[in-house]
């Protein structure tokens, strides 16, 4: 596999974010021709794909911060195959608000369905967060908390 080339600035940490600390298992994907992804995985297994699970150190957002020195998030960004609904449910349990949530939501996988959707975003609307923005697909949307929202701080 080909090493990417970043800035001297850009620090990479092997971890997933959850909604609690441990080490979690992560499953490839299906392609539609039923080979394994390379590069998408998910905590939900599918068919096959059990027996090449990777295990990954996970923290909450919470721990994470903590573990960085960060004391607020400006932009959260999420395309966690799945996992979105804890992490988001673990983001407002701990009131750590980032002023910008851009997420893609997994409501098309069968294990999930459109009322997982639904009831997060009540929650998120619920601590203040506003929609500014959906995708074509009508997957990924923008969530912005104003300042005057209020906001905890670590």
């Amino acid at each position: 596999m080909e090493q990417a080339s970043y800035p001297d600035n850009f620090k990479f940490h092997p971890w997933a974010i959850t909604n609690h600390d441990a080490t979690i298992r992560f499953y490839p994907r299906i392609r539609r021709d039923g080979s394994l992804s390379t590069v998408q995985y998910t905590t939900n297994p599918e068919e096959g794909s059990q027996e090449h699970a990777v295990e990954v150190p996970a923290f909450t957002t919470e721990s994470a911060m903590s573990k960085l020195g960060h004391e607020s998030i400006d932009l959260m960004k999420m395309n966690i195959e799945g996992a979105e609904y804890e992490v988001l449910d673990n983001l407002l349990d701990s009131r750590v608000f980032p002023k910008q949530i851009i997420v893609e939501f997994h409501h098309r996988f069968p294990t999930i369905g459109l009322d997982k959707t639904r009831q997060i975003l009540a929650r998120l609307r619920g601590s203040g967060y506003k929609l500014i923005a959906v995708s074509n697909s009508g997957r990924v949307l923008s969530l912005l908390r104003p300042t005057d929202a209020g906001s905890r701080q670590l």
